[in-house]
């Protein structure tokens, strides 16, 4: 993980612009939501998802509950090692199978990964649970908005300005 951090630090000051990685994102994002324990919706197969739950829980988020995304169409998203097929799913795919979520120890929702498609989805997913919902690329627009711009507040909390927009994506 420091590794990462310095590696991605040294990326930045090369190019001279900040450069992220979704992970640092979504942690930051965690942290500003005050969630230590998350639900995970995951697109990968899994033997990545577990990676994944590895990265997380060695930073010191309890991550209480999984739900892969398992049906592109007629085809298994997560049955293969081929992660390129992350690029089949849909928001739908990934509302109907974090559906099947019951979150009641999470703090946050989290679906992960940026291939994913997500903002169709977080609107319906907010509603259903009530939770903070957070998604990679929402976590990155957010920390690379606060990294060259005016601080802003965070896509999340006011979630009722934005819900609605996210339903016509």
């Amino acid at each position: 993980m420091e590794r990462d951090r310095a590696a991605f630090a040294e990326l930045s000051r090369r190019r001279g612009c900040p450069v992220v990685s979704a992970t640092e994102a979504i942690l930051e994002s965690l942290r500003h939501v005050g969630a230590r324990r998350v639900a995970v919706v995951s697109p990968y197969p899994a033997w990545l998802t577990e990676a994944a739950l590895r990265y997380w829980r060695d930073a010191g988020i309890a991550v209480v509950e999984v739900a892969q995304v398992v049906q592109v169409g007629a085809q298994a998203a997560t049955g293969s090692s081929d992660t390129r097929k992350v690029y089949n799913v849909t928001s739908a795919n990934a509302l109907v199978d974090a559906r099947r979520l019951r979150c009641r120890d999470a703090d946050a929702i989290l679906l992960s990964g940026t291939g994913m498609p997500t903002l169709g989805a977080i609107g319906g997913i907010s509603r259903a649970f009530g939770k903070p919902m957070l998604s990679s690329n929402l976590c990155l627009r957010w920390m690379l908005g606060a990294k060259l711009g005016p601080r802003g507040d965070p896509p999340w909390d006011d979630r009722a300005a934005w819900e609605a927009l996210l339903d016509r994506l």
